[in-house]
């Protein structure tokens, strides 16, 4: 592109720690930017993270750009906490877990997003959009690696790998939602257990992933917010381990199944005959929600598992108006939800501004206040990091992909509980402290 230009690295006032590098080519009417946050401790690594297609809908383009300056910044920052929160699992399971013993290291990473602009209706992710993309990546030279995120699949990433040679992703044999979804379910099944919301004896990573599972969820309501690359292959894990599922997304409409499956399978999504089956069967039951209010006052419902989505999702307001939390919490007060956890895999569902003395504690405080936990989404969604990892093994196995996969989620949040307990209380806040007491906690190789 003859026109491209490159501009960075530029430092965020909202954003400390972040640098982010811009391209434009307004012949191919083409914005992306790439932000990467890096840990001192792991400077021998470059950033990882996918890249994101986000669509402004108006005819503003500067609109758009303040978007995607937001949200690839704020997700690199939740890809260094997923990161980390990975690298301390991995050094912790090569010493508690036969399995994990002598490995070397596959999770170093840095945090990165990449994020690219369309603007206007109607816009579509053109080639020639993602090979600017791929020119921006490429002049970092290495020190950010573009992977698969909301809209852009392995289709995608094969056009954006013809202009730079830092892609990671394309050699696995599944799509990475697959994994991500391992996770949560690992996460759901762990956080489950230690609250009691379902009981019995800890069954191991091959134990749960195996077809002969026993149904271990049974008796457990689970809204699955995202019927994407993620939330459709977590329906299936989660069904088919006796949960009680329900789902809310707004473009799924109950009479348009499958054509909704056809547009997720065409992204590369996970999932086959059985996912369509299992959304005709809940359509015919009404557990296939299209508004956000009624899905989020769901009676029965003990855990909500957000996938995907914007950032901020807690503090995001329903309706223009109340808080997701407190929209939660306020349903809860009146007795009309069994709400107990929210866990899932979408990303920076709460930022934690530096600048605002309390900001997630006092978010996190009406959550509290009614008895419902967060599980922070990096402890919970590594299973994308994890798979495009595997790359790095002689050969990519989807067992062992999914395997580690489980096992870093559930070992991580089960280390979350128990750092809560040493705090004091298991709630909402004593669990973001613990998060952030392990997510800043040195280990003896740093």
């Amino acid at each position: 592109m003859k026109d491209f230009q490159i501009s960075g690295p530029i430092e965020l006032p909202d954003a400390p720690g972040v640098e982010l590098w811009e391209g434009r080519s307004s012949a191919a009417g083409a914005f992306s930017c790439v932000a990467v946050c890096r840990s001192p401790s792991r400077s021998d690594w470059p950033a990882l993270g996918g890249t994101r297609w986000i669509q402004e809908p108006s005819a503003d383009p500067e609109r758009g750009v303040r978007q995607a300056e937001s949200e690839s910044s704020r997700l690199a920052q939740a890809m260094l906490s997923k990161n980390r929160l990975l690298q301390r699992a991995e050094r912790e399971l090569r010493i508690q877990d036969p399995r994990w013993a002598n490995r070397r290291t596959a999770f170093g990473w840095q945090g990165g997003k990449g994020v690219i602009l369309t603007s206007g209706p109607g816009q579509e992710l053109t080639p020639a959009r993602l090979i600017c993309h791929g020119l921006l990546v490429e002049h970092l030279r290495g020190e950010y690696f573009a992977s698969e995120d909301q809209g852009v699949g392995k289709g995608e990433l094969r056009w954006i790998a013809r202009s730079t040679h830092f892609t990671v992703g394309l050699g696995c044999a599944v799509d990475t939602g697959d994994p991500t979804a391992i996770g949560v379910l690992a996460a759901i099944y762990q956080a489950a257990l230690t609250t009691r919301l379902v009981r019995g004896p800890e069954l191991s990573a091959l134990e749960v992933l195996s077809p002969e599972c026993p149904p271990i969820l049974e008796g457990l309501s689970v809204l699955v917010i995202g019927a994407g690359k993620v939330g459709l292959p977590l329906l299936g894990f989660l069904a088919r381990r006796g949960a009680r599922c329900f789902v809310f997304d707004p473009a799924l409409a109950p009479d348009r199944i499958p054509e909704f499956v056809r547009q997720n399978l065409e992204r590369g999504a996970a999932i086959d005959r059985y996912h369509t089956e299992l959304l005709v069967r809940l359509a015919k039951e009404g557990r296939i929600l299209t508004d956000e209010r009624r899905a989020l006052q769901l009676e029965e419902v003990q855990i909500i598992s957000p996938n995907g989505g914007r950032t901020d999702w807690l503090k995001h307001a329903v309706d223009g108006k109340t808080s997701t939390a407190g929209f939660l919490a306020a349903a809860k007060a009146k007795g009309g939800t069994a709400l107990r956890l929210i866990v899932g895999a979408g990303n920076a569902q709460l930022v934690d501004d530096p600048r605002i003395r309390g900001d997630a504690e006092e978010v996190l405080e009406v959550l509290r206040k009614e008895e419902i936990d967060w599980i922070p989404d990096p402890a919970v969604s590594p299973g994308g990091v994890i798979a495009v990892s595997h790359e790095q093994q002689d050969a990519w196995v989807l067992e062992n992909v999914r395997a580690d996969a489980f096992d870093v989620v559930r070992h991580n949040v089960r280390k979350l509980y128990e750092g809560a307990s040493l705090l004091g209380a298991v709630d909402s806040v004593t669990l973001y402290e613990a998060f952030q007491v392990r997510l800043q906690a040195r280990d003896p190789e740093e």
